[in-house]
């Protein structure tokens, strides 16, 4: 499968919200697989992590990070974040920026 990552920010009124929405296309006779995005900072310290709920079908599909760490304590601070989306083999990179 081939991740192609779009749109990759928006914002929430309560909190920090990200999007990230992604196209998946899969090789014949490749089943569906979940997707996973990784969160890393400009330092390149991964952050947080995000699965979807559901091995993703082809077409278009969306991920939603909260803006809170690995503990689900810390809200993150504005600035440039890379997320990374991976399904099965396939991975691509998108980089974006969190406003508060």
């Amino acid at each position: 499968p081939y991740p192609n990552p779009f749109n990759p920010v928006s914002k929430d009124e309560a909190y920090v919200k990200t999007t990230v929405g992604f196209n998946v296309k899969y090789e014949k006779g490749e089943d569906p697989c979940y997707a996973l995005m990784n969160v890393y900072g400009v330092d390149g310290q991964l952050i947080d992590m995000v699965v979807s709920k559901n091995p993703v079908s082809e077409g278009n599909h969306e991920l939603k990070w909260d803006g809170k760490d690995f503990l689900d304590q810390d809200i993150v601070a504005s600035g440039k974040y890379s997320y990374e989306v991976s399904i099965g083999e396939g991975r691509d990179v998108v980089e974006g920026t969190v406003l508060k």
